[in-house]
């Protein structure tokens, strides 16, 4: 608390005044000092602390930035991955489209493959042998299997002639690997039959190895070669194989 003096109380005569003006100087700076001294590493302490809490806020600001650059960074590879993802999945399902094109092309071309077929044909030309009461194949032919055909339509034709100076009959069938088709038949008087025959079938399973037709002919009488230049047998094959 301040207490006021009256001018009444103050002293009469100047230097007593100014004597206490001087000790008052004094005392004022002596607490100065004294307060200073006191007062003055606390102040320095705070601006210390002060100074190390505005560096610790820029450190801080800095951090925030550098975060939000981070976050912006990560922000930008997500819309990234994200279109990378989406180029996958696009990538992804034209590849299952071109897989779908592929699998309907390979099925295409293996039912063009398994459709191809390869001809082939041949004939045999047989002439001055012995019929007999017993079916003998004459003028026997083959062609070879392709590889990797598992099939064959196969038509065979034949055709058989004999001659004797007596009445006899004949028969004749053209076989395909051994399985003969329907018999021809002719009889005659002193003179020379000649018979056509046909035979037609589809092979299945086979591999390599040939597909063979002979004529089979058989007559009432043996037929002896020497005196029977007329005996002929022809058998033309044709076969288509198939995959």
């Amino acid at each position: 608390m301040t207490t006021l003096v009256s001018p009444a109380a103050l002293p009469d005569d100047l230097g007593t005044v100014l004597r206490r003006i001087e000790y008052l100087e004094r005392w004022t700076n002596t607490l100065g000092a004294a307060i200073q001294t006191a007062v003055g590493p606390t102040v320095t302490d705070l601006r210390a602390q002060q100074s190390a809490l505005a560096s610790a806020q820029q450190t801080l600001a800095d951090q925030q930035l550098a975060l939000a650059s981070a976050q912006q960074t990560l922000a930008d590879q997500q819309l990234a991955l994200a279109s990378a993802q989406q180029t996958l999945a696009d990538q992804g399902a034209a590849l299952v489209g071109q897989v779908s094109q592929l699998a309907a092309a390979q099925a295409q071309i293996t039912t063009l493959v398994g459709s191809q077929v390869v001809p082939a044909a041949a004939t045999a030309y047989a002439a001055g042998f012995d019929w007999s009461t017993s079916n003998v194949d004459r003028a026997q032919v083959s062609v070879p299997v392709p590889a990797g055909y598992t099939r064959a339509a196969v038509v065979a034709l034949g055709f058989a002639s004999g001659s004797v100076a007596d009445y006899y009959e004949m028969w004749a069938s053209v076989r395909i690997n051994g399985q003969a088709g329907t018999e021809s038949w002719a009889g005659v008087w002193q003179g020379s039959p000649n018979l056509a025959c046909f035979n037609a079938a589809t092979l299945s399973g086979l591999s390599g190895g040939s597909v063979t037709a002979a004529v089979a002919g058989r007559t009432n009488l043996a037929v002896p070669a020497a005196g029977a230049v007329a005996n002929k047998a022809i058998t033309t094959l044709i076969v288509t194989f198939q995959r």
